[in-house]
């Protein structure tokens, strides 16, 4: 070829760039991809998604179990071999459960989550209005030609897409230090789904994918019947060496947060003492005491306190504040407290 049909080729291909790049928009990038997949109608038929895959990094491996429902509803289970956790999003409120206990999720989690209950992230963009910006054309790896894209999330955070300009179908996700390099999908039920990808220095490929499946609530369940029953706010009355009435307080959230606190009755009125109230970010029924973990932002730390039972009925819980650590440095000697639940 000579040397001016290479400059003609190469001012073609330039100019059909420029001219991409100037009649595409982000949600035509996002709608076309929902077309690469299979199309909106098949999209719109999925309710329910569960699907198994098997991470892998430096000959270990851990199976990550995922059930979703587009009303909101999110599991992620991981079983690696020495850990096991789990997240679960339901009714606007989500947990984090750990070997270390059950631990409530900040909104900005639950949001993230509700993202991926949401089965396709960008049917979710579109459905509720994200932000998108297109920002051009790149060679991703020095040889696919993507379109990129930015998505601002409600937290103001940006995700980065990048989606082959060919196929129409999705490449790359950058999301602060996460980067998801999609390597090869796999049709199920006319749809296509990512069957492997690279997750930083991890190697996830899928094993399974059911569509539709009959997740009831009971499968995104984190409390038990006993658990239930101790929800709601439990109060012990003691009295001061003023004569006042001095009520000791604990609540439980259905999300496994909660607070703790001392306050005064004056006057038959409840009045907290600010400075008293501690936040619970995670509490869990043990055989004979309830755990209640907290969070220090000082030392980013977690410290364990425990309500000793020594006798539980529907509407009253007899025993002890315990600080393990705290009781074999002072001495200290439990003073035994009668909870009520007020409601």
């Amino acid at each position: 070829m000579s040397k001016i049909a290479i400059i003609i080729v190469f001012l073609v291909t330039s100019w059909n760039i420029i001219l991409a790049q100037d009649s595409i928009s982000a949600r035509d990038i996002v709608q076309r991809y929902i077309e690469a997949i299979g199309g909106f109608d098949k999209i719109e038929s999925v309710h329910s998604l569960e699907k198994i895959e098997t991470e892998s990094y430096r000959g270990q491996q851990s199976i990550i179990n995922i059930k979703a429902r587009i009303d909101g509803y999110f599991l992620l289970e991981k079983n690696a071999p020495l850990d096991q956790a789990k997240a679960i999003v339901k009714e606007g409120e989500g947990v984090n459960i750990t070997p270390e206990g059950i631990f409530s999720m900040s909104p900005v989690q639950v949001v993230r989550y509700q993202e991926d209950a949401g089965i396709f992230p960008e049917f979710f963009y579109l459905k509720n209005d994200y932000p998108l910006s297109f920002h051009g054309i790149y060679n991703l790896d020095g040889e696919t030609p993507c379109y990129e894209i930015g998505i601002m999330l409600p937290d103001s955070n940006i995700i980065f897409k990048e989606y082959n300009v060919k196929s129409g179908l999705l490449e790359l996700v950058v999301n602060k230090n996460q980067r998801t390099r999609i390597l090869d999908y796999k049709e199920v039920g006319g749809i296509k789904f990512p069957s492997k990808y690279k997750l930083n220095q991890l190697t996830v490929t899928n094993d399974s994918i059911t569509i539709n499946p009959d997740l009831d609530e009971k499968s995104f369940n984190w409390n038990t019947a006993a658990d239930l029953a101790l929800i709601g706010r439990w109060e012990a009355e003691l009295e001061n060496p003023e004569g006042q009435s001095q009520i000791f307080y604990l609540e439980f959230q259905s999300n496994r947060g909660g607070r703790e606190g001392v306050g005064v009755s004056v006057k038959e009125k409840f009045e907290e003492a600010g400075f008293m109230q501690q936040s619970i970010v995670g509490w869990a029924i043990q055989d004979d005491s309830i755990k209640l973990q907290y969070y220090n932002p000082q030392n980013r730390k977690l410290w364990t306190k425990y309500l000793v039972i020594e006798e539980r009925k529907e509407d009253r819980i007899i025993g002890y504040m315990s600080d393990p650590e705290l009781d074999e440095k002072f001495g200290a000697k439990p003073v035994a407290l009668t909870f009520k639940k007020v409601k």
